[in-house]
C-alpha cells in the first residue's frame, strides 16, 4: 500500500527536473502525461488559459505500494505550481485476499465518499485509463509539507488521528446504506475466517509457534460474531501510522483502497498496533469521546480487543514468506497477548 513521507521533498524538485523525459516503463511519456493532466485538471475546475499545463518536474515515488506512482509538478501560465501524486494501477492487481480493492476501487472511494465528506483528505483531481497499457491512473494531491504521524508528538499525531477516525466513523454510521456507497465491500464471517485459516496454515513449519497459534486460530471462530453482529460504519481499512499524515496541524489519511463497511474498532486497532498499553488506552478514550460522547455502546472494549487480535491475523495470514520471516516475531508476541486477554489461549 502506498505510504507518503515528504521529509525529503524540498530537494526533490531539483532532482526531478533532471528526470523529465527519463521515466520507468510503467510511467507514461511526457506528451501523454501532459495531455491527461491538462484534461483532468481542467475538468476539476482549474482555469487553463491555453488549455493545458506544463509538466516541469516528475520523479518516481520511493515509497512502497501495490501500484507504482510518481510525483509530478505542473506549472500554470500565471506561474502557479501544483504537485500531484499520479498512481498507476493494473486492472487485475493483487487483492490481498479481498482486503485491497486496487486503484479503480480507491478512485470510487474518492469520488463517492471523500470529496463529499468534508474531512481532511488529499484533493482528488481525476482519473484516466490508458488504452495502451491498460493501467488506471489516480490523480490526487501531493501533500508537500506533511509527515507521518510517528514523526510528531503523540498529542499531535497518534491521539489526533484517533479523534479524526472517531469523527469519521460517527459521520458515516448511516451513510454506508446510501446508494453512493453501495459499491463498498463488507466484512463477513468468511472474510475474517480466511485470515485465521491462512495463519494456521502458514505456521505449520514453525515449531515454536504452531503449538499454540493453530488452536488460537480455531478458537477465533468463536469471536467472529463480536465483529459481525454489531452496528457498522465506513472504515478506512488500513488505518496504520504509515497511512496517516499530519500537515499544518491537520490529519490526512491516505491510501483508501481498503475502505470497507465493518466495525469501527478495527481502524482503532490498526492505528494503535505496536504501541504501548498506555497509548492504546488514551487513543481509545479520545475515540470514544469523539464518536459517542457519553453514550458509548456496550461491548466496545471487547470489540476493540477482538480487533487487536484480528490485526495480527491480518498481517500473519497474508503471505507465507512474510509470516515465516524473522522480523515478524514481535507479531506472534502481540497475537499471544491478545489471545490471552480474550481467554482463547
Amino acid at each position: 500500500m502506498i505510504t507518503l513521507d515528504n521529509a525529503n521533498l524540498p530537494k526533490t524538485k531539483m532532482e526531478s527536473k533532471k528526470s523529465v523525459g527519463q521515466t520507468p516503463s510503467w510511467s507514461p511519456d511526457i506528451e501523454t502525461l501532459t495531455r491527461v493532466l491538462s484534461t483532468e485538471l481542467g475538468n476539476s475546475g482549474f482555469h487553463l488559459k491555453n488549455g493545458k499545463v506544463t509538466v516541469i518536474a516528475r520523479r518516481p515515488s520511493i515509497y512502497s505500494s501495490t501500484a507504482p506512482s510518481e510525483v509530478v509538478t505542473c506549472r500554470f501560465e500565471d506561474g502557479r505550481e501544483l504537485n500531484i501524486l499520479c498512481k498507476y494501477g493494473k486492472a487485475h492487481a493483487y487483492s490481498g485476499h479481498g482486503h485491497w480493492g486496487g486503484v479503480t476501487y480507491e478512485k470510487r472511494v474518492y469520488q463517492n465518499l471523500l470529496t463529499r465528506g468534508g474531512f481532511s483528505t488529499p484533493a482528488y483531481y481525476g482519473e484516466y485509463q490508458d488504452p495502451a497499457s491498460g493501467r488506471i491512473w489516480l490523480l490526487i494531491e501531493w501533500l508537500a509539507q506533511s509527515v507521518r504521524i510517528k514523526k510528531v508528538s503523540e498529542e499531535e499525531g497518534l491521539f489526533s488521528a484517533a479523534k479524526w477516525i472517531g469523527d469519521f466513523h460517527r459521520a458515516n454510521e448511516q451513510r454506508w446504506t446510501n446508494d453512493e456507497c453501495s459499491f463498498l465491500k463488507s466484512y463477513d464471517a468468511g472474510y475474517y475466517r480466511g485470515w485465521a485459516d491462512r495463519t494456521a496454515l502458514f505456521v505449520r513449519g514453525l515449531h515454536d509457534q504452531s503449538s499454540w497459534v493453530e488452536p488460537l486460530c480455531r478458537r477465533f471462530e468463536e469471536l467472529i460474531p463480536v465483529l459481525t453482529d454489531t452496528p457498522f460504519t465506513i472504515i478506512h481499512g488500513e488505518f496504520t501510522t504509515a497511512n496517516v499524515l499530519v500537515q499544518n496541524g491537520l490529519i490526512y489519511p491516505v491510501d483508501w483502497e481498503s475502505t470497507a463497511v465493518a466495525a469501527g474498532e478495527l481502524d482503532l486497532a490498526f492505528l494503535t498496533d505496536g504501541w504501548s498499553e498506555k497509548a492504546v488506552e488514551r487513543c481509545a478514550a479520545e475515540y470514544r469521546r469523539v464518536r459517542w460522547s457519553e453514550r458509548v455502546p456496550s461491548g466496545f472494549e471487547r470489540r476493540l480487543q477482538v480487533s487487536r487480535l484480528f490485526v495480527q491475523l491480518r498481517w500473519l495470514g497474508d503471505r507465507e514468506e512474510r509470516t515465516t520471516a524473522e522480523n515478524v516475531s514481535w507479531r506472534f508476541k502481540e497475537l499471544k497477548k491478545a489471545g490471552e486477554r480474550l481467554g482463547v489461549i
